[in-house]
């Protein structure tokens, strides 16, 4: 069962404001090491490439559109 937010509830919002240079070398390593073993552990579940590749056309529709 998924946790629901009433929709009366309206949680906080946050913003941070930073530039890629401002993020030190070892963390960006850090970061792309994360993205793909996060990536391929959804490419083993069953139907992974498709949630991907339906991810990858909904951010792509949202840049052009």
């Amino acid at each position: 069962m998924k946790p629901t937010t009433p929709a009366a509830v309206r949680l906080p919002q946050m913003r941070l404001d930073f530039a890629p240079q401002d993020i030190p070398e070892h963390v960006l390593k850090i970061m792309a090491m994360a993205s793909c073993g996060l990536t391929e552990k959804i490419l083993r579940e069953p139907g992974g490439r498709e949630r991907l590749d339906a991810e990858t056309r909904r951010r792509k529709q949202g840049m052009t559109g």
